[in-house]
């Protein structure tokens, strides 16, 4: 029988048994719970390792494509039309080298060499320049595509709408030298020469229409070396053209390209603001200069279907202008410091250069033109391997950095822009003329020296500082009159009454004139290499000088017109030769002097610096191109007519527009405003012994300087009365007499001295009556 405390103590063991059951139960649980949790951490810690992996997989996938977009982005914003000067330049040798290996006459040893050239060599390069221009034709595509405001900007600028037709250049130069195309087929190649001369269309006239209608000196101050590309384009398509036998085409692109060259090539010679825009580093655009000219050549070859005389002219000009750029290496020394796109501005010119100096080589056929072509070949060559060595080395700038862009960083144009006059004042050069020979006295007479080799030594020194290569007018007036008098009393087909008088002139009289003139050049010649001597400071200054620099061409001039009328001198001999060249390479180097500052040496330099007295520069080299084609030197003679008559045509424009430069001549000097029509006689001179008659061109040029001598010759009497009539029409209170009257007091100057004077008096007279009338 259970007692209550035998009940208790069960009760107490059972209850104490259940509570160790319960802890065993819940420790049971609290360890499958513990389990539980431990297997799904672990589950759940892998299945997080997981998800990690592909969040950054994911996001290594994003930062890439976006690296991938923002160097994409970079590209296309950085890039610009300036980087087709590759395809330019690979395009321009492309075309060289097919021109080698093709067909030719020239059977010289040298070209029969590059003849073997091999054409799949040609194949590979003409092949890298496609690949290198659908390449970069491509990424052009996509930056108008998607950054078509960048286009707009750039075809909205002064430089980087010219380099607009840089992609249709290099097609068209392709399309020339492809391998596989023939001229004769009707549909590719005309096809494809429309597609790529349309735009060349369009873009002249955006370009050229706002030339003449878009604003005040619009022309003047956004012309720069790169708006010959829109020169080149045309010319390029002319070639192309002429190729498939589109004459008509051709000679419609060749004369848009050449009218339009005509007045860039002047704007670009007088150097206004816009000329000085151009960042140092776009300084290998200037050899654009003869690339122009080299590329009309060739243009007009294919028109005309020789290298003729035309051709040759705008080569020796494109060589002219070569040679002025490569004189002056210190244009390019700060473009030259770091590697930029910008260098391939050097190749095409020289590639073009090279391929009408070949073309050249092919009509004359002689070994100095094979000489020139090998220069000129080998120069181009390399230049381009160069260029691509460079280009391969540096690919990493070939996107230029946010602060190199040769285009977006160009300064804006302004309006009213300042400019520096040259202080070149012909009293100047008096000046200092007159200081010198003060220094020149000597400031001590020692007691031993005689007073007679005193006075000898103050007289020589005194002619020789106030002696300068102006008197050098007296030998050559007495020159020309020497070559006149020969041509007269030479034998002739004029029948007429006067001339067959004139032809009696004893020949006597004519030699005792030439011997006069002679001695007279042989004196001052030897008192100018006496000035050089012992005053050469003030030869250098005369130099430096605006109108003293152009009478250094005197001599020259003198001593080719006294070899061309001498008497005892024939041409096509040993002697007449070796003085030719010893005559004429002086005017050749200062031709580049003078005529390679022009477009050099800064803002608005020519028009500060031309004067009537620039003319003789033009005379030297008509006179020398005259001379040559009387000793059979043909190639010479239109090589020295047309550098001075290009440069005549670029004097006669800035001297008719009248700067600053035109006035700056004292009344003393102004009898050379006979030389405005010195120049035309003397170039339908030589254009008569170039060609063999006095053709149109000849009469066309003598034509001009009659009537520059009539307006310069005309007397003033009259002018006075025409004006005077004019005005006592219109203004009260001034008589025709007194008009005459007071034009009478003022004259100061012979009549014969200009026609400035009579507009001068002219300008007085109305000054007069308007006073007057007030």
């Amino acid at each position: 029988m259970l007692t209550n405390k035998n009940l208790f103590k069960l009760i107490v063991h059972q209850k104490t048994k259940f509570t160790h059951l319960h802890f065993m139960l819940m420790a049971i649980v609290t360890s499958q719970t513990v389990l539980q949790l431990v297997v799904d951490g672990t589950v759940s810690h892998t299945s997080s390792i997981d998800s990690t992996h592909q969040i950054q997989c994911s996001s290594l996938s994003t930062i890439v494509a976006r690296r991938i977009k923002e160097s994409f982005t970079t590209v296309l914003t950085k890039f610009h039309a300036g980087y087709f000067r590759v395809s330019l330049s690979l395009g321009g040798q492309a075309l060289l080298w097919k021109t080698l290996i093709g067909p030719t006459d020239n059977k010289s040893t040298f070209r029969l060499a590059l003849h073997t050239f091999h054409p799949r060599a040609f194949t590979l390069l003409w092949s890298f320049a496609l690949v290198t221009l659908v390449l970069l034709s491509i990424l052009y595509l996509l930056r108008c595509l998607f950054y078509f405001k960048m286009v707009k900007d750039e075809f909205l600028h002064h430089v980087g709408v010219n380099y607009l037709f840089a992609p249709s250049i290099s097609w068209l130069l392709l399309l020339q030298s492809a391998p596989f195309f023939c001229f004769n087929n009707p549909y590719s190649y005309v096809v494809l020469w429309l597609v790529f001369a349309v735009p060349i269309v369009v873009l002249d006239v955006k370009i050229y229409g706002q030339w003449f209608t878009k604003g005040k000196k619009i022309l003047s101050s956004i012309a720069n070396p790169t708006s010959h590309l829109s020169v080149i384009a045309n010319l390029v398509g002319a070639q192309a053209a002429a190729n498939m036998g589109w004459n008509e085409s051709a000679i419609c692109f060749f004369s848009l390209g050449m009218v339009h060259y005509l007045v860039l090539f002047v704007t670009l010679y007088q150097r206004f603001s816009g000329t000085d825009l151009l960042p140092t580093m776009l300084r290998p655009a200037l050899f654009l200069y003869f690339a122009a000219p080299s590329m009309a050549s060739l243009a007009w070859q294919s028109i005309a279907g020789s290298f003729d005389t035309a051709s040759k002219m705008l080569f020796f000009l494109s060589l002219f202008l070569f040679m002025s750029l490569v004189l002056r290496p210190t244009l390019f020394k700060r473009s030259m410091r770091r590697f930029n796109v910008a260098w391939w501005a050097f190749s095409f010119p020289l590639s073009v250069l090279a391929l009408a100096s070949m073309e050249y080589a092919e009509e004359v056929k002689s070994d100095a033109a094979n000489l020139l072509m090998l220069l000129l070949l080998t120069s181009s060559v390399i230049v381009s391997v160069g260029l691509i060595i460079f280009t391969l080395l540096n690919t990493h700038i070939l996107v230029l950095p946010h602060n190199s862009d040769p285009i977006s960083t160009l300064p804006t144009l302004r309006s009213n822009s300042t400019t520096t006059a040259i202080e070149s004042d012909f009293s100047v050069y008096f000046m200092i003329r007159s200081m010198a020979s003060q220094r020149s006295q000597p400031e001590v007479n020692t007691p031993q020296s005689s007073r007679f080799t005193d006075g000898i030594k103050r007289s020589l020194s005194s002619i020789l500082t106030k002696f300068h290569a102006g008197y050098f007018r007296i030998s050559l007036s007495l020159g020309g009159q020497a070559l006149l008098w020969k041509t007269l009393i030479g034998p002739t087909h004029d029948k007429s009454t006067l001339r067959h008088l004139v032809h009696k002139f004893h020949p006597t009289a004519f030699l005792v004139l030439w011997s006069f003139a002679l001695f007279i050049l042989i004196l001052l010649s030897l008192l100018y290499i006496l000035r050089c001597l012992f005053y050469f400071k003030m030869v250098k200054a005369e130099f430096l000088h605006h109108v003293g620099v152009n009478y250094l061409f005197a001599p020259w001039i003198s001593w080719l017109l006294l070899l061309q009328s001498a008497p005892f001198a024939t041409p096509k001999t040993t002697s007449y030769y070796v003085l030719w060249w010893f005559f004429a390479v002086p005017v050749v180097a200062l031709d580049v002097k003078i005529y390679g500052q022009w477009f050099t040496k800064g803002k608005k330099f020519l028009s500060t610096v031309a004067n009537p007295t620039s003319q003789i520069s033009v005379i030297g080299n008509l006179v020398g191109a005259l001379a040559a084609s009387s000793m059979g030197w043909k190639e010479s003679a239109v090589c020295l007519f047309s550098l001075g008559m290009v440069h005549y045509l670029v004097l006669l424009v800035t001297l008719y527009q009248r700067f600053s430069g035109s006035d700056r001549i004292p009344a003393m000097l102004r009898p050379v405003f006979f030389l405005f029509f010195a120049a035309p006689s003397v170039a339908s001179l030589a254009w008569e012994s170039i060609t063999g008659a006095f053709d149109t061109a000849s009469k066309m040029l003598f034509f001009l300087s009659l009537f520059l001598f009539i307006s310069l010759e005309i007397d003033e009497e009259i002018q006075c009365c025409l004006v005077g009539l004019l005005l006592s029409l219109d203004h009260t209170g001034a008589s025709f007499n007194g008009i005459c009257r007071r034009s009478k007091r003022q004259h100061r100057t012979p009549t014969y001295a200009s026609s400035f004077s009579s507009l001068r008096s002219s300008l007085a007279w109305s000054h007069h009556i308007h006073a007057a009338k007030h």
